[in-house]
């Protein structure tokens, strides 16, 4: 420990005298503001190798002047900080360093982008916003300007500035975001689904789904829409769309399409469909729903011995837990207890079992997330286990 300790304590020294060898090995190019403040410079760099950045933070801001040279110095080290997580002190560097450098000039743009970093650190989202605003009006910075941008709006919840710059995105780098807008305009839908306003919501879903046909996230939405105006029909059309496509996405639209089944007094052609549906792609939600429409309708026995022949086939856990849970109530009650047991070593098995992981950084989740909490990217949770 005292070894990393030690180390993380030179990097600042490594990044100063470094700079500073370049530079005197760059003769003709020797700033001359340098050679004005050497004395500064190298009081600060021993303040930073004796671990007193608070001294060398006030000799660097009290610098009259800055150039293209001594620039890069206070850059490298405002950055050190942030990366060291000292965010208040890279704060102070970069805010001086806009006041000193030369207005219209890159060296300003390049301490502007990177106190918008140290506030996005900070979470500071409403300062850094103005600066990346800043930077796209004088044109520099643009892409990362609008990526950052589109970041602090999706953590705002701000989905309609987040269409505007993730359009812009597009624009400036001929790169197709559309997955992305759909899901902002699922977003602003899911919103006005809440406060029951069916019109709005369906313009919302009709842009999702123009940005990306394929977004069954919208076709989930426009279900739900079609069970608020009491269209079961096309509700039931929509989410057998979405299975149709990804049968791993039963669990999440299983109530609503019982329900709407059920509105309609067709619940026998809801177990045909889960039957139909089984035949396509085998899953264990779907099977495990078939055997409780069947407990229902024809007897525990009858929705035992169909379990057992899928089983059979295609052995999950959780068809086992669920056969256990069935033959519980058809045994004896001295045998109950054994099945209890078996019930137990099954779910120890099992509880550890993530339902949802994400495919780009291995987040794992109990439930769907469209957007990964972990990596932020959309899309990429899915069903850990289909079967």
């Amino acid at each position: 420990m005292e070894f990393y300790s030690l180390l993380f304590l030179l990097l600042p020294f490594a990044a100063l005298s470094g700079w500073w060898m370049a530079v005197r090995n760059q003769r003709k190019a020797h700033s001359l503001i340098f050679s004005r403040y050497q004395k500064e410079y190298l009081a600060a760099l021993k303040y930073l190798v004796d671990d007193q950045p608070d001294k060398a933070i006030q000799i660097f801001t009290g610098l009259v002047e800055v150039d293209k040279d001594t620039i890069e110095l206070h850059e490298a080290l405002g950055n050190l900080f942030r990366q060291r997580g000292e965010v208040e002190k890279a704060i102070q560097i970069h805010q001086n360093l806009i006041t000193k450098a030369p207005l219209q000039s890159g060296l300003r743009s390049q301490a502007i982008f990177s106190l918008a970093e140290d506030y996005m650190r900070a979470g500071l989202f409403d300062r850094a916003e103005a600066l990346y605003l800043e930077l796209l009006e004088s044109g520099v910075y643009k892409v990362p300007s609008l990526t950052a941008l589109i970041d602090i709006y999706e953590r705002e919840r701000d989905w309609t500035n987040a269409i505007n710059f993730c359009q812009q995105l597009e624009r400036a780098t001929d790169k197709s975001l559309k997955t992305v807008e759909a899901h902002y305009y699922c977003e602003l839908a899911q919103e006005v689904l809440n406060r029951e306003d069916p019109t709005e919501a369906q313009k919302y879903l009709e842009q999702s789904i123009l940005c990306d046909p394929n977004c069954l996230r919208a076709l989930i939405l426009s279900s739900e829409l079609s069970m608020q105006m009491r269209d079961y029909a096309q509700a039931i059309n929509m989410m057998q769309l979405v299975l149709g496509r990804d049968p791993s996405l039963f669990p999440l639209v299983k109530s609503n399409l019982r329900q709407c089944y059920l509105m309609l007094n067709t619940k026998s052609a809801y177990q045909s469909y889960l039957q139909s549906l089984l035949e396509i792609s085998f899953t264990s939600p779907i099977l495990i729903e078939i055997t409780f429409e069947l407990e229902s309708s024809e007897g525990t026995e009858s929705a035992s011995n169909y379990l057992t022949d899928h089983l059979r086939k295609n052995p999950t856990l959780a068809g086992l837990s669920r056969l256990i849970e069935l033959n519980t109530k058809l045994v004896q009650p001295a045998q109950k207890n054994d099945f209890q047991i078996l019930s137990e070593l099954i779910g120890s098995l099992s509880k550890d079992q993530p339902a949802y992981k994400c495919h780009n950084c291995g987040f794992t989740a109990s439930y769907l997330h469209w957007q990964c909490p972990s990596c932020k990217r959309w899309n990429s949770v899915t069903p850990a286990v289909t079967k």
